[in-house]
């Protein structure tokens, strides 16, 4: 015996085994890849209550394989020059490389049973996880001797592994989801090797996502053209050929694979999993759950992404694999050429589901609402290029289908505010940030009645019908004084949105107070007196008691009050600037009780200077009317939309 020796602590087996994967199909997938190395063309795998028997017909194990290359933690399979085996028989790249692979079976059951035959020579031994554990607890340096047992006499080829006391069991009592994850582990599935589930053969069909795509980025020769006796897919499926090759310090490395988008994000959705990624795979097997999510690409079409490919590259020269078999080490040349090859197609890729999304915009709307069909078909010219452009954003935008009602109303809403403004144009510019802002633009009622046309007509035809039914002149000052400053629109059709805020028009009145001194008198007149602003420009709207009746020289006064006062405030806040501002003062009886011509134009003429005008309540009412008459005659062509819209909300 040497002088020096190497030992190996018992605490390896505890992380690389023991605690080594997280779920129970991860844990098969390695045995099966062990068959798979071992050239056996058919692996069953057989569940029955909380015990899993796994039996594939390969070249078997002799004993000196059996301590030799099976317990021997860390054995490499790769021995050729290339760092890379080949199968006697079928002549297969191996999926093994680390050799702790088979250490997984400790993360699932309690106790191990295996059970080989080769040229005929039968062997058998059991493992039990609570003794190695015994070992690791007490520090233990003695080798763990698996206790011999009688092999199984019905084996006659191959190897039976037996896992007994499964923890974690509940993936057991559904194997259909078992046979799901095994399938989408492995391109290996064909003729010559399969593998099966209480005897029913896993196909490509159980991965069950390829119906859900709509479009394939192909690359090189995957699964897909492997077996095109199978349908996978639609036979409206579009395939578009990319290259596979990545250029690599002056070699070029190939990927085989595809990539492609579902029609609705979520397709891709399955209870708790997620089949929104891209997976990596190397020599045929699972290697990296997911590359999509570190790509890091934010754009909404990447949550409709689904692909595998496989980049054998990764496997060959280095070993890349992590200890846990579930991902790549970042930190290499060979792994950023691929990650900077899938980020490029990723982006081409999003460019064409834009498109697609775009192109499916008016049929999706329609599957909202029906009637939206018609109101479509009655647009005229660009109106319906327009149309299926901001309906086509919409639909590039949703992810979530419960959000697509609200969308396709407010999208049409935010249509039918361009058309009046003939500014359709401008939909060319709505991205994907425009877009999400619809909801928020148009949530609540005041600000759909204040920015569309359509719920202005409804809001301003129940405010004026409202003020006309009213008799008593008592009721006509309390409900003026309430829908005036929320309806500014009522003195100008062009004041619906004043930016000054409560704050603002707080300390505008204080000052105004303070350099105003008005009569007692004055005072009592008053109901109520505001400050806005609207585009720079200052309006003091002053409410009077509608009973009041004021003589001329009352009135020219108090507004020059009004005028000298504001001058002052504004040229203190902006001395550089004239001063722009506008008073009118509400009245319910005629200056000086005269109604005559003569006497309206000479108070207009009076307060001109002060830039000052006199509006009466029954006057504010029919001047309304008359500016809104264009959007009353617009009625009958909102009926179509407002009964869309009735639909789209029951």
């Amino acid at each position: 015996m040497g002088k020096f020796k190497m030992s190996i602590d018992y605490n390896v087996l505890n992380h690389l085994g023991i605690n080594l994967y997280s779920n129970i199909p991860a844990v098969l997938s390695e045995v099966v890849a062990n068959s798979y190395d071992a050239d056996a063309t058919e692996v069953n795998i057989f569940i029955q209550n909380n015990e899993v028997t796994i039996i594939d017909n390969g070249c078997g194990m002799s004993e000196s394989d059996i301590n030799e290359k099976y317990l021997l933690v860390g054995y490499q399979k790769r021995r050729s020059s290339n760092g890379t085996t080949i199968t006697p028989i079928y002549k297969r790249r191996v999926m093994g490389r680390k050799g702790i692979g088979k250490l997984s079976l400790m993360s699932m059951a309690n106790i191990i049973e295996v059970h080989t035959v080769k040229d005929g020579v039968s062997s058998a031994f059991m493992i039990k996880v609570a003794d190695i554990m015994k070992l690791i607890e007490s520090g233990s340096k003695q080798p763990y001797e698996p206790q011999e047992i009688i092999p199984d006499q019905d084996l006659s080829k191959g190897t039976k592994i037996v896992l007994k006391e499964i923890r974690n069991n509940r993936t057991l009592s559904k194997p259909e989801k078992i046979k799901t994850e095994l399938a989408r582990r492995f391109v290996v599935l064909n003729k010559y090797f399969s593998i099966k589930v209480n005897n029913e053969e896993i196909t490509f069909a159980d991965r069950k996502y390829f119906d859900k795509v709509v479009k394939i980025f192909k690359y090189g020769n995957p699964i897909i053209d492997i077996n095109p006796q199978i349908s996978f897919f639609d036979d409206d499926l579009k395939i578009e050929v990319r290259s596979n090759i990545i250029e690599l310090n002056g070699k070029q490395r190939n990927v085989i694979g595809w990539i492609g988008y579902v029609d609705k994000s979520d397709e891709l959705k399955e209870g708790s999993i997620s089949l929104n990624k891209i997976s990596i795979l190397t020599n045929g097997k699972l290697g990296q759950e997911d590359i999509l999510q570190e790509l890091h690409n934010t754009s909404m079409f990447t949550s409709y992404i689904i692909g595998e490919i496989e980049a054998n590259f990764l496997d060959e020269e280095k070993d890349l694999s992590t200890s846990n078999r579930e991902g790549y080490q970042k930190d290499n040349e060979e792994y950023d050429a691929l990650f900077n090859f899938l980020r490029e197609e990723i982006s081409h890729i999003g460019v064409d589901w834009n498109k697609y999304k775009e192109r499916q915009g008016v049929s999706a709307a329609i599957s909202v609402e029906p009637k939206i069909q018609t109101w479509y078909e009655s647009l005229e010219g660009d109106e319906k290029s327009y149309a299926k452009k901001i309906l086509g954003k919409i639909n590039r935008l949703i992810t979530d289908e419960t959000q697509r009602k609200d969308f396709t109303k407010y999208g049409i809403l935010a249509f039918e505010k361009m058309r009046l403004r003939k500014s359709l144009s401008s939909i060319e510019q709505f991205d994907e940030k425009a877009i999400a802002y619809l909801p928020t633009i148009f949530q609540g009622i005041n600000d759909l009645e204040e920015s569309m046309y359509y719920q202005i007509v409804k809001q301003r035809m129940d405010v004026i019908d409202k003020f006309e039914n009213i008799v008593e002149q008592d009721q006509k000052e309390k409900v003026l004084q309430e829908y005036l400053y929320k309806n500014l629109w009522l003195l100008d059709p062009s004041w619906e949105r004043p930016t000054s805020n409560e704050s603002m028009e707080i300390t505008l009145k204080h000052l105004f107070e303070g350099e105003v001194n008005l009569t007692e008198e004055e005072k009592r007149a008053r109901l109520d007196i505001r400050f806005k602003n609207f585009a720079g420009k200052t309006v003091i709207i002053e409410l009077k008691k509608y009973k009041r009746i004021v003589h001329i020289g009352e009135i020219i006064d108090q507004v020059k009050k009004y005028s000298d006062g504001i001058e002052k405030i504004l040229l203190k806040q902006v001395p550089e600037q004239k001063p722009i501002y506008e008073i009118i003062i509400l009245l319910g009886q005629y200056i000086d009780n005269d109604s005559s011509l003569k006497n309206l134009e000479r108070v207009t003429s009076s307060l001109q200077p002060y830039n000052s005008r006199v509006v009466y309540y029954d006057q504010l009412i029919s001047n309304a009317k008359n500016a809104y008459a264009a959007y009353f005659n617009q009625k009958e062509k909102l009926n179509p939309i407002l009964d869309i819209f009735g639909e789209i909300d029951e």
